[in-house]
Formats: C-alpha cells, structure tokens, sequence
C-alpha cells in the first residue's frame, strides 16, 4: 500500500496488524504496527496524530532495547515536526535518528 501511495488503507492495515500483535502478546510487532500508523498519518498529512503515535511507540522500543526501530521512530519524528514547522524539534530527531543508525552501520537511511 506504501508502495502505490495508498496511505488510508496502509493505516487500517497496519492497524489490523497492530490488533493482531496484540492479541498474540508480540510487543515488537506492536511498537512496528504503531510506528508504521504514525508514518502512515504524516504521509497523509496528519502531522500532529503521527508524532503521537511515534512518541508512544519510543517507550515501548526503549523497554525491547529496538534500537533499529527506535532510530526508524525518530526519523518519523523528525519528518512530522518539520511538517509542523518545529524545526529544533526535527532536527533533534533527525540527529538521534542518525546515531542510532550509525550503530547499526546504517548511516544512509
């Protein structure tokens, strides 16, 4: 869906899958599920909604030490908070973002 620039129904199937790792009890697929529904409403415009879903999903990642997953978070972070025009905010995201990735020798993404 990502893919095709179909981002309303990224969100319900990222949401399904949310549902689902849930029920199963799967904490890293929940924090994947929520992060991805947060990129999902900043494709799609909702800014504010997006750097709510990311802030959640940070707690959950530091307590599964997800470094990879928190540094996709922050990068999701910084791109909503740019868009909400609070740049030292952006900036802050963006650059824990590429820490984080440096630790994982992954300074492209």
């Amino acid at each position: 869906m990502e893919r095709q620039g179909r981002y309303r129904e990224a969100v319900g199937h990222a949401q399904q899958a949310l549902d689902l790792y849930r029920a199963a009890g799967n904490k890293p697929g929940q924090a994947r599920a929520v992060n991805a529904i947060g990129w999902f409403q900043a494709m799609l415009g909702d800014y504010e909604q997006a750097v709510a879903f990311c802030e959640q999903t940070l707690d959950l990642q530091h307590e599964l030490s997800d470094g990879f997953g928190r540094a996709e978070t922050w990068d999701s972070l910084g791109y909503a908070s740019q868009r909400l025009g609070r740049t030292a905010a952006a900036i802050a995201a963006y650059r824990t973002a590429v820490e984080l990735y440096c630790t994982f020798g992954d300074a492209t993404t």
